[in-house]
């Protein structure tokens, strides 16, 4: 392909991108994007990607955005740091907005793995990143843990290179915003929200939303119903229903709250309409996704992927550090209570193994592998004890990095598979 043909294909994308034609717009992506990644067009898939993606996801064209990452990754190595963190840091979003919890950390926590081997390190997608797993996150941890996680990534947010945007101030504020509001810190929430307001943002823009919630939040907190009604009833008349469909579900729980409040039940019963109606096309979408991709059953909470563990731990043996790789297996129980013999396995890792777990992730619906710093005259007591607070009995296998000349994660997880296979033909034996 010559070069004025990539730029032809690129300026025609673009303008479907403009003129939201996102049908024809992932037609000629699944053409051209094969395309530019075997010429080695990286820069342009990037450039394209960065303008479609957020475009798409406002829309919330998600299952778009998941099988664009689908038909990109098989072109991408993991060595090329910045375009493998880029579409693990999509596939995040795409789950953080049909809320998979589960899968959307999954995949951010990925993606700054990548992003913290990139030189330049990208500080704005490690803020975003940051920004989405802490939220995702507040449930689990304090107040005062979220603030300090705020605060740092506003510190991200300001190492930018570039002259910010109304979008780049917002992201960089929201989160922290967010949280002086559940601190009750209700003067240095005020203070972000006049900064925000002073800003210039598109109309009907993501960012506009934004800013426009901020303040509904601020009067909702702060008990003041029957603005933060009047503001939000704006809100949810001016902004289209289904983009941004998150933050729109949230202002209506706020209008349905106010609504209550204030006796106006009539409104408030036709608000939760509205609000379920909603709620049901988010669910349609997660279910069109998740009928595409189907979700893992098996996965374990904060777990690492196989490929990555491979790579990380490869890299550490590499280097001589001793690792101990762990297998367990469920195979020979019933196929129904695998899952749950597996989580709960993974309880009794967590609260019983007296050695840090470095990483863990569920193989298959009935193996999951951990890997923990070598011990060796230790581990064989150590997972027995484990395995003792079990009400079932995992077959096991492990296996020691100073076993091997030059080991790899492969080699020590195929030994720690015939471990598992000998005491399985022994047990047949036995039988």
């Amino acid at each position: 392909m010559l070069q004025t043909d990539v730029s032809k294909l690129l300026d025609g994308m673009h303008y479907l991108i403009e003129n939201e034609q996102y049908d024809a717009l992932f037609t000629q992506l699944q053409f051209a994007v094969t395309l530019l990644l075997e010429q080695q067009h990286i820069e342009e898939v990037i450039a394209l990607f960065d303008q479609a993606i957020p475009i798409l996801l406002t829309e919330h064209k998600v299952s778009i955005v998941r099988e664009l990452v689908e038909l990109v990754m098989p072109h991408v190595q993991p060595d090329d740091a910045y375009l493998y963190g880029k579409m693990l840091f999509f596939s995040g979003h795409v789950y953080f907005l049909i809320e998979e919890t589960d899968q959307s950390i999954h995949y951010y926590r990925q993606s700054l793995g990548y992003f913290m081997k990139c030189e330049p390190v990208p500080f704005q997608s490690i803020a975003i990143t940051l920004l989405n797993l802490a939220a995702l996150t507040e449930k689990t941890t304090t107040y005062e843990t979220q603030l300090s996680y705020a605060r740092i990534i506003s510190v991200f947010k300001s190492i930018n290179t570039t002259d910010e945007t109304a979008k780049d101030i917002v992201n960089k504020y929201s989160f922290y915003y967010e949280t002086c509001l559940r601190l009750e810190r209700f003067d240095d929430a005020y203070a972000i929200l006049l900064k925000l307001k002073q800003l210039t943002c598109p109309p009907q823009s993501r960012e506009q939303l934004q800013v426009q919630g901020a303040e509904v939040m601020y009067y909702y907190k702060t008990k003041q119903y029957d603005i933060a009604l009047q503001l939000v009833t704006h809100v949810l008349t001016q902004f289209p229903k289904h983009q941004n469909i998150t933050i729109m579900l949230l202002m209506y729980n706020v209008a349905i709250d106010c609504s209550n409040k204030l006796q106006h039940v009539p409104e408030a019963m036709q608000l939760q309409k509205e609000r379920d109606a909603l709620q049901k096309h988010l669910q349609m979408q997660r279910m069109e996704l998740n009928e595409k991709f189907p979700l893992p059953t098996n996965t374990l909470p904060d777990s690492t992927s196989l490929q990555l563990m491979s790579q990380y731990v490869n890299d550490a043996l590499a280097q001589g550090t001793c690792y101990t790789v762990i297998v367990y297996d469920v195979s020979l129980f019933e196929e129904g209570e695998q899952t749950t013999m597996l989580k709960q396995l993974h309880t009794a890792m967590q609260q019983t193994f007296s050695q840090p777990i470095v990483y863990f992730t569920a193989i298959n619906r009935h193996q999951s592998v951990y890997v923990v710093p070598c011990g060796e005259a230790h581990t064989w007591a150590r997972i027995e004890n484990v395995l003792a607070t079990l009400p079932f009995a995992p077959s096991y296998g492990y296996c020691h990095s100073s076993k091997a000349a030059i080991p790899t994660f492969e080699q020590l997880l195929h030994m720690s598979y015939a471990y598992i296979y000998y005491a399985h033909s022994q047990k047949r034996k036995v039988t």
